[in-house]
């Protein structure tokens, strides 16, 4: 997954002339922040901070968010938001990619308290949604109760910087500003899921849908034991790699997400694949979640039909299982 043409080229455009040195110097700085616990705040604080930042973690991020975005269209097909609010946009990630999974989007407010990140949006956005009415607002969104509402509001990035007391009003203020979908995305790591959980937890007390990736609104089988997260693949740009010093055309950027409607899916499928598919030679077992707990289900080459679905299955996926065919939750 890479970035739109559009936002490659902008980005380019951005960097002609900046020092790749330099660029690398701040994107190992903000990278080295954000494993100490700090937010992009104390670490961003100008133009070619904000560059750096695009650079080297946009790719991801993005793919992240239209991963998620992609699992949400799955579950309700005839979603076509034409309005969306992203809080806490950073430099426009999450728009960007709610741009490409959704072309009906005719407005757009972006939310941040970062002017390096807005002023970036602006310019990202200005190419990328020539044709759409784009607001690009500064806010302290801890503090902010209420947000511009929006068929699909996305928060990408942005639960795992914030104190734990500001967790739960915000999320509440993103379900309120949601008219129809929200969209929360974290990295994949523990933390990332517990404050998903939190989230979760509120917002499904509060009336909401879970889309994706979750098959159900029962209690979470995983949280306390495990966590729930997923990976997709970047291809990565000649400054992506330079300015992360790595020689692998790729990377894979772990993220855990919610999906959440106000409408209950009308389809959905039984299951969803939890860890990478395990394949031997006789058999492929799939770890899965589902409202009946995680457990795991496992088909061998006697299968026939069945052995080839196995196959074409991977980590994230949707999966229709008939419960005789799921194994105990000790296997998984």
């Amino acid at each position: 997954m890479i970035l739109s043409a559009c936002v490659r080229q902008s980005l380019g455009q951005l960097a002609e002339g900046a020092s790749r040195t330099d660029l690398a110097t701040r994107a190992a700085a903000l990278t080295q922040a954000y494993r100490t616990g700090q937010n992009s705040a104390r670490v961003v604080h100008g133009p070619a901070d904000a560059l750096a930042y695009a650079l080297a973690r946009m790719p991801a991020t993005y793919a992240a968010v239209a991963r998620a975005l992609e699992h949400l269209s799955t579950v309700h097909p005839d979603f076509a938001p034409a309005s969306l609010t992203d809080v806490g946009c950073g430099p426009g990630t999450a728009a960007l990619a709610a741009l490409e999974a959704f072309p009906a989007l005719a407005r757009l407010t972006l939310i941040d308290r970062a002017r390096p990140f807005l002023e970036l949006a602006a310019r990202l956005m200005g190419e990328a949604a020539a044709s759409r009415s784009v607001q690009v607002s500064s806010a302290d969104i801890t503090t902010n109760k209420a947000f511009a509402r929006a068929d699909l509001v996305t928060s990408a990035y942005v639960l795992a910087e914030l104190p734990e007391a500001a967790l739960e009003p915000l999320i509440q203020a993103l379900w309120d500003a949601s008219a129809q979908a929200l969209v929360l995305v974290e990295p994949g790591t523990p933390e990332g899921f517990r404050r998903l959980a939190i989230a979760r937890k509120l917002l499904i007390a509060a009336g909401a849908h879970i889309a994706a990736p979750c098959t159900h609104e029962a209690p979470c089988p995983l949280q306390g034991i495990d966590w729930c997260h997923f990976k997709v693949r970047v291809q990565r740009s000649r400054d992506h790699l330079l300015l992360k010093g790595a020689t692998v055309p790729y990377e894979d950027e772990p993220y855990t997400y919610l999906a959440l409607t106000r409408d209950a899916p009308r389809a959905r499928a039984s299951h969803r694949v939890i860890k990478p598919p395990v394949h031997s030679k006789a058999a492929i077992t799939l770890a899965v979640c589902s409202a009946s707990g995680a457990a795991a289900a496992e088909s061998t080459k006697r299968d026939g039909q069945k052995y080839k679905y196995f196959k074409r299955i991977d980590w994230g996926d949707e999966v229709q299982i008939l419960i005789q065919e799921v194994l105990p939750e000790s296997q998984v």
